[in-house]
Order: C-alpha cells, then sequence, then structure tokens
C-alpha cells in the first residue's frame, strides 16, 4: 500500500523523500513497480470484473447476497440411498424439542382442579 501512494505521489516529491517519510527502502519500491501482479491480485481483478458485469446486468439492482449467489457454482443435490444412515444432525437427538417442552404441558389430571 505504501508502494502504490509513493508511485501515485512521486510527480509532486522526491521517490528518496516519499520512501524515507513512509519508512520503505527504494531499491524494494524499484522492485515492486517493475514485478507482475501476483496470481492473487490478478484472481482479485478477474472476480471484481464478474461482480461489476452481475452488478450491470442486474440493472443496478443485486445487493451482495444475489451477487455472491451467482458466483457461486450450483451444488448438485445428493440424495441418500435407501437404507443410509441420514446425516448425523438429524439422529443427534430425536425428539429433542418435543421431550423439552413436554413437561411444561399441563395433563388431564391438573386440568380439571384437584
Amino acid at each position: 500500500m505504501k508502494y502504490a501512494w509513493v508511485e501515485k505521489s512521486r510527480d509532486e516529491y522526491t521517490v528518496s523523500r516519499l520512501c524515507r517519510v513512509l519508512s520503505v527502502s527504494r531499491s524494494r519500491y524499484c522492485q515492486w513497480r517493475v514485478r507482475s501482479p501476483s496470481a492473487r491480485a490478478l484472481a482479485n481483478q478477474a472476480l471484481d470484473a464478474q461482480v461489476a458485469a452481475i452488478y450491470r446486468d442486474s440493472c443496478r439492482s443485486y445487493g451482495r447476497p444475489r451477487i455472491v449467489q451467482q458466483l457461486r457454482p450450483a451444488r448438485p443435490v445428493r440424495e441418500r440411498r435407501a437404507g443410509a444412515p441420514k446425516p448425523a444432525a438429524s439422529r443427534a437427538a430425536p425428539g429433542l424439542t418435543q421431550s423439552i417442552w413436554s413437561h411444561h404441558r399441563l395433563g388431564p389430571s391438573s386440568a380439571g382442579g384437584a
């Protein structure tokens, strides 16, 4: 980020002075200038272009949730085989919600009075 600021301000001040004020070395700044963009920077630029295209194509009506939904690939729904075990979350505690509230219900003996 500091190198980009040096690049932007180099017309107003000398590069040596900017590097000294920002505590960066001039040689590292010169290396930064000639270095090609990283793979991550290129991927971010491609993603920015995709987001801009989706936003433009939606007539500027899509927000973040819809744009993210458009960017994610559709995941195929896998069906369970007959006899395959259920996922752990669904078999963890069958009827747990019912058993929590069952002791709060009024039974036939307490409904009519004693």
